[in-house]
């Protein structure tokens, strides 16, 4: 009997582990996967004490790395229970070039940028950062949503397959409440908050305004809907429910990650009778 965990770093413990001296820069902390105070090991204590526990989250990871991973893993292993957390939409992994060392670098806005040393010459953090937040100028969320959806099907269909039961978990995903349920008849001014930011309603006409709207629901329909009665927080993430911190500063810190495990704890009990 086994459970899979799957993530980022809200999911490997960032910040619960060692230091790591940084030159001319702040600490890092390492993943602690073994901690007792992140929510994957709150939970499995909880439900799943005579389980296996396999924890591959990292951080770092990407949506498209999570899907990956996660993907691998029931595929090449038989898991009874599997909790798949989603991190932020705009998060990118590349690697700058082809060396013997690690070039690999994870791309946000505005921050996360490092100073890459290559034989074929020197990329400055700067530079890189400069460059990153220049094409996430001509990104578009609605896209990384629908892909999203996208890989949470295609794990439910993997799942299926497998006999695993799939459980999805919002960690830096930035929809509102309500987000994913469509209304009929509506006008723009009734939007949530996030999908008039998404759709620019303040730049459009009503009727251009809803046509996108309906354009926006009928893209995930077609990838299959978000799965939400396979979430245990679709639209409350575990960033914006963020209460404290722990060592490195920004990730959540023990107090949260207790909240995280009571609100999926009263999800959990419900779908597990």
């Amino acid at each position: 009997m086994k459970v899979l965990y799957s993530g980022c770093s809200y999911s490997s413990g960032v910040g619960f582990g060692e230091s790591i001296e940084v030159p001319d820069n702040k600490p890092m902390y390492t993943d602690s996967k073994d901690s007792e105070y992140i929510w994957t090991n709150l939970v499995h204590n909880e439900f799943f004490p005579k389980y296996q526990h396999t924890n591959i989250a990292t951080g770092g990871n990407t949506n498209l790395r999570i899907f990956q991973m996660t993907a691998k893993e029931l595929l090449e292993k038989d898991y009874n229970f599997a909790f798949v957390q989603w991190t932020e939409l705009l998060r990118y992994e590349y690697e700058i070039g082809f060396e013997l060392y690690s070039t690999k670098q994870i791309a946000k806005v505005g921050v996360g940028a490092l100073t890459h040393n290559l034989r074929s010459g020197t990329y400055y953090a700067k530079d890189v950062q400069k460059r990153q937040d220049g094409f996430f100028t001509l990104e578009h969320e609605q896209y990384r949503i629908v892909e999203l959806i996208r890989y949470i099907n295609i794990l439910c269909g993997i799942s299926k397959l497998k006999n695993t039961k799939i459980y999805f978990v919002n960690g830096m995903c930035p929809w509102d409440n309500n987000f994913f349920k469509k209304q009929d008849n509506i006008i723009p001014e009734s939007f949530t908050e996030y999908t008039k930011e998404l759709l620019q309603i303040n730049i459009r006409n009503e009727e251009e305004s809803v046509n996108l709207y309906n354009k926006m629901h009928n893209q995930y329909k077609d990838e299959g809907h978000i799965q939400n009665k396979k979430w245990l927080n679709l639209y409350t993430s575990m960033r914006n429910n963020r209460i404290d911190t722990n060592k490195d500063g920004k990730h959540p810190g023990i107090l949260s990650h207790e909240n995280y495990f009571k609100e999926f704890a009263t999800k959990l009990e419900s779908v597990l009778q």
